[in-house]
């Protein structure tokens, strides 16, 4: 991670130059997979219980730990030269609550509508960017009556959704104007040189 606190905040990068918000969102990405399979393991072939005690609670302690970097965040995301450093702090915020709110709503799923429910929710996540189990998730608790809750994860659901995309839009800011990004266009052909090859004298 020290690798990604040395941002180059507003340097032209090279054209070889990696850009590293897509590397530290591959990075998020595998790390979520991970700890998603292996929650659904646990869950698959231990029960519920475990699942929630030695998964979902220690995740929590995480994401404690990321909050209070947050405020923090949100100052630096004013500063022109800190928005990029912003950007890595609110938009690991915004993943760690998703997943937990994923996993949580699996648990949920799990107990009180049913087993296979949950399990139809977390295939249809695969094909949905992890969305389709929070869709499910809130269609069922619709359908029984408890609006509030569904209503509570649909406005944290957005509002972390909301959050991810300002977070990555701030880690690019490094990259405003960069030929990383923004490849200068190749210059214009030039004629005057061989004009004399088209002379009509001998």
């Amino acid at each position: 991670m020290s690798s990604f606190v040395r941002l180059p905040f507003r340097k032209r990068p090279q054209q070889q130059e990696t850009v590293w918000p897509l590397v530290l969102q591959d990075i998020v990405f595998n790390i979520a997979a991970l700890i998603i399979i292996g929650f659904l393991a646990v869950a698959i072939f231990g029960s519920d219980e475990i699942a929630g005690q030695y998964v979902l609670i220690p995740f929590s302690y995480v994401m404690s730990l990321l909050a209070l970097a947050l405020p923090l965040g949100f100052v630096l995301a004013f500063i022109r030269r800190t928005k990029s450093l912003a950007g890595i702090v609110i938009y690991l915020n915004s993943v760690a609550v998703l997943l937990y709110l994923w996993m949580f709503a699996f648990l949920l799923l799990y107990q009180h509508v049913g087993k296979w429910w949950a399990f139809i929710g977390a295939l249809l996540a695969v094909f949905s960017g992890g969305y389709g189990l929070f869709v499910l998730f809130v269609i069922a608790y619709l359908v029984s009556g408890h609006w509030l809750i569904a209503i509570g994860f649909t406005v944290g659901i957005l509002l972390c959704g909301w959050a991810k995309t300002w977070g990555v839009t701030l880690m690019f800011h490094a990259f405003d104007d960069s030929e990383v990004l923004y490849p200068a266009p190749p210059p214009p052909p030039s004629f005057d040189n061989d004009l004399s090859t088209y002379s009509n004298e001998p």
